[in-house]
């Protein structure tokens, strides 16, 4: 079974282009048999400034109770809230992370 946490990631304040994370999208198989994820199942969506991204470049099969962290991670480019999903496609379903940061303006640093 299929099992994922968070559902949304807040960053918080982020200086003006500069990388911020990584914070962790867990993905948790609780059922029998072996879940596969492969880096085509994960995505950015709805992400107009470019501000969200994340690492994982290997399929990876999780036997029961085994677990693998997402890392995801923001760079703002533009002053004010940015916001976008990280989606997770599994067996035909869509599960959606909401990601979201405040860029600061440049110049400022946290």
């Amino acid at each position: 079974m299929f099992h994922y946490t968070p559902t949304s990631i807040n960053f918080g304040e982020v200086a003006h282009g500069v990388q911020v994370g990584p914070q962790y999208v867990t993905v948790t198989n609780f059922g029998g048999g072996t879940l596969t994820l492969s880096p085509s199942a994960i995505t950015i969506i709805n992400d107009t400034g470019h501000n969200f991204s994340f690492v994982f470049e290997n399929e990876v099969e999780l036997p029961a109770g085994i677990s693998v962290n997402i890392p995801v991670y923001v760079t703002t480019h533009s002053e004010g809230p940015v916001s976008a999903i990280l989606r997770i496609n599994y067996a035909g379903t869509d599960y959606d992370v909401a990601l979201s940061a405040t860029g600061l303006p440049a110049g400022i640093v946290v």
